[in-house]
């Protein structure tokens, strides 16, 4: 069973991925060292959304 806040979390990460256009997904790939693609399809947005997914989760809530 997973948490509300978790799955919470996991909704903003897929929105805002989704929500960006190509060349702004082969921006955050690059700044966090991956090279960009030619071609910006789903398992390019997917690898991004897994990228920011571990970011937020590693991010310290209110409680430490």
């Amino acid at each position: 069973m997973s948490h509300p806040v978790n799955d919470m979390i996991v909704d903003q990460v897929i929105d805002q991925v989704a929500s960006l256009q190509d060349h702004q997904v082969n921006g955050a790939l690059i700044a966090r060292g991956i090279p960009g693609f030619l071609i910006v399809d789903d398992g390019v947005r997917d690898k991004l959304a897994d990228l920011l997914l571990l970011e937020a989760m590693e991010r310290p809530g209110p409680h430490g």
